[in-house]
């Protein structure tokens, strides 16, 4: 059991190539392939019941006893008459993962680490059937020690270091991170400004080129299909951002209302999206870098990065300070290792999504699927976001209730997995970072 668990604990998530050279080699009989992928499917778990050992819990004989029953199993896939050796393996670790998860939920009342092993489960069933993309820095998250996870339909880190560090690298340096999962769609044409006007909420008229700014799309009721940031490059050319998770949905969307004359272009997978967020974010620009005091908040222009062609925008979904840079996806690594290694020294870190919701919250900025969405009406004494802030120091939360229902200042009491607990009202953000403008759009 011990060896299993240092080699689990010694094993990072699989990249693409490598994972499709394991499963051939463990069908193959090869041991020391068949034991690795035994690692990688139930190393949370595994990791999970080594921890709990001095409680006296069976589960990681459980663990132990399917793990070798699992590589023995492998072993006897290419005499056994299986002709899908992905889907064999998939259906042996699914098996064993949900025998696994549902003991340790009768023993245990850990919902965090119960939590933690369900994705990491579900994360490792979408890899191997090949429902998650990939962006261009998939490999260095990897090798950053990125933990991977599923966010709208793609693989991204959900940490490297601790959300804490990065939390607090965002807020007291800069934090870089990878956004390529959002849709971008290029639309142009001489009617692109009144059909852009007529699908969304804010007034587009005033847009100047090289300006951008929030909106939401809504469905004929008022439902929100998504919340956007539109980019005017030119007098009939816009830039639209639109969310991971509702890209598809979006794109049909449009596409059902544009007119002839207009084009959409999805440029999703052609031209990758980094955030470089913080108070010394413009300070920490790596050298071979356009000059950037002169681009105000929620401005923009082309220019380069590290020598390299980008869109540099001064917008983010942080609170603080700094540029989203929309690069060629060719070109991205290049500029994400200039980043990195120009601010290490003082302080940079690449941030995941914990520290990324985390600053969002601080700020006060919606997430999509929590704070809105195509059903919300104003819902009284609903929470809808919620985190402990490791920067305040304290949890924070965003509540939709019926105004003015309650008041600046006031104690209340929310309940927290049914457990009460006091809480204040306080005023919006959080937390007011170093953010050119107290106004910033809300993104996912």
């Amino acid at each position: 059991m011990h060896d299993l668990i240092r080699q689990v604990e010694a094993t990072r998530s699989l990249g693409q190539g490598e994972q499709e050279r394991l499963l051939q080699r463990a069908g193959l009989g090869d041991k020391d392939s068949q034991e690795r992928l035994v690692a990688v499917n139930l190393g949370l778990v595994i990791r999970l019941a080594a921890s709990r050992a001095d409680q006296g819990l069976s589960m990681p004989d459980l663990v132990q006893e399917g793990s070798i029953g699992l590589v023995e199993a492998v072993r006897s896939f290419a005499a056994g008459g299986e002709s899908d050796f992905v889907t064999f393996a998939e259906r042996r670790v699914g098996a064993q993962m949900d025998q696994a998860i549902a003991i340790e939920a009768a023993a245990v009342r850990d919902e965090a680490l119960l939590v933690t092993a369900a994705t990491d489960y579900e994360h490792t069933q979408l890899v191997l059937r090949g429902e998650l993309h990939r962006e261009p820095l998939y490999d260095r998250h990897v090798a950053l020690g990125g933990r991977m996870v599923d966010f709208g339909g793609w693989e991204l880190p959900q940490q490297y270091t601790s959300i804490r560090d990065e939390h607090f690298a965002v807020r007291k340096a800069a934090g870089l991170f990878d956004i390529s999962h959002m849709g971008r769609l290029a639309v142009e044409g001489a009617g692109a400004e009144s059909y852009l006007q007529n699908l969304l909420t804010n007034d587009l008229s005033s847009l100047v080129p090289g300006h951008a700014i929030y909106t939401l799309m809504c469905q004929e009721d008022g439902g929100a299909i998504d919340d956007l940031v539109v980019y005017r490059e030119a007098a009939d050319r816009f830039l639209v951002v639109v969310n991971a998770a509702n890209r598809e949905k979006d794109i049909a969307w449009m596409r059902k209302h544009i007119p002839a004359g207009v084009s959409m272009d999805d440029q999703t997978n052609e031209l990758s999206l980094i955030a470089f967020q913080g108070p010394q974010a413009h300070a920490l620009l790596p050298g071979g870098s356009s000059p950037t005091e002169d681009i105000g908040y929620f401005a923009f222009r082309p220019g380069k990065v590290a020598g390299v062609s980008a869109l540099i925008s001064r917008t983010g979904y942080t609170g603080e300070d700094g540029f989203e840079l929309f690069i060629d996806s060719k070109r991205v690594g290049d500029v994400w290792d200039a980043i990195l290694a120009e601010g290490r020294a003082e302080g940079v870190l690449p941030a995941g999504l914990g520290a990324r919701d985390a600053t969002r919250l601080e700020a006060a900025l919606r997430l999509y699927g929590n704070d809105m969405d195509e059903t919300v009406n104003p819902r009284a004494g609903v929470i809808t976001s919620g985190t402990h802030s490791f920067f305040l120091g304290h949890p924070i939360a965003l509540a939709m209730m019926e105004g003015p229902s309650l008041r600046v200042g006031e104690k209340v009491t929310v309940e927290v997995r049914g457990r009460e607990a006091p809480a204040e009202v306080v005023k919006l953000p959080f937390y007011r970072g170093s953010a050119r403008s107290a106004v910033a759009p809300a993104k996912s």
